[in-house]
């Protein structure tokens, strides 16, 4: 139960969360904390840098990232599919000196953080719901941990299509490059991550046309094709879908 997780001798503790919209050149400054950070990738890529161990890597929709207090680093967006997630800071037991990653394959801990996002000005006062929501996320990050890492074939997939965003992207090519059998990929990718890889590669390109649309003055004709949509009116369609707006009243309503 929620109540008995969110018990006060538990040595986990809440301080604050946030949320990184996607915006192409968003990038912070190197740091390192006297707490913990736990990062929920909900889209796009977030490359993350080690500043000690002089290391990048990527991380993709459905990765969940735990920064140790004292872990010196950087984070920026990928410009062609720039990050969105929720970043939650928290004081809790020694986790090493080195991130921990684990893909969130049934959601769970997405949809909780989105929650807890969501309902963040209802909830501000209750801060016994807020710890409680929080620690069950912690529990399901710590019970993913235990399970495994993140699968190969979730990273291939995500690493290809962010590489080749702007150009036609089929399944037996994207197969090609995890070297697997379309039919194989297309199940063992679902059964990971709940989408099949043909969703993905559509998400991914929307997202970067959102960021786009939000954050530069390019052209609907322009925007499609750095996404690799055939034109402006298939940018329109997929974008209503998604975001249930037109790209240039969207454009109206977040610059």
């Amino acid at each position: 139960m929620l109540s008995d997780i969110a018990h006060t001798d538990n040595p986990v503790h809440l301080l604050s969360f946030w949320r990184i919209f996607p915006r192409p050149w968003w990038k912070n400054s190197p740091a390192n904390h006297e707490y913990h950070e736990l990062m929920v990738i909900f889209g796009g890529t977030l490359i993350l840098r080690g500043v000690k161990e002089k290391r990048e890597s990527r991380h993709s929709t459905g990765e969940i990232l735990l920064y140790p207090k004292g872990w010196r680093h950087q984070e920026q967006a990928e410009p062609k599919s720039p990050t969105d997630s929720i970043c939650f800071q928290f004081y809790g037991p020694d986790f090493g000196s080195r991130p921990l990653p684990v893909h969130d394959t049934a959601g769970q801990i997405r949809m909780m953080s989105r929650f807890l996002f969501d309902a963040r000005d209802e909830y501000s006062r209750l801060t016994n719901l807020r710890e409680a929501y929080f620690l069950a996320i912690y529990e399901e990050f710590l019970r993913l941990r235990e399970a495994g890492d993140i699968p190969a074939i979730v990273q291939k997939v995500h690493s290809f299509i962010d590489n080749h965003i702007e150009e036609k992207i089929s399944l037996d090519r994207l197969a090609g490059h995890c070297n697997l059998s379309k039919y194989y990929m297309i199940r063992q990718y679902k059964k990971l991550t709940g989408a099949t890889p043909g969703e993905e590669i559509a998400r991914r390109r929307i997202a970067y046309a959102r960021s786009l649309i939000t954050t530069t003055d390019l052209p609907l004709k322009a925007i499609a094709r750095k996404c690799g949509l055939a034109n402006a009116q298939h940018l329109s369609h997929l974008f209503r879908r998604a975001y249930n707006s037109t790209p240039a009243q969207f454009r109206i309503d977040n610059t």
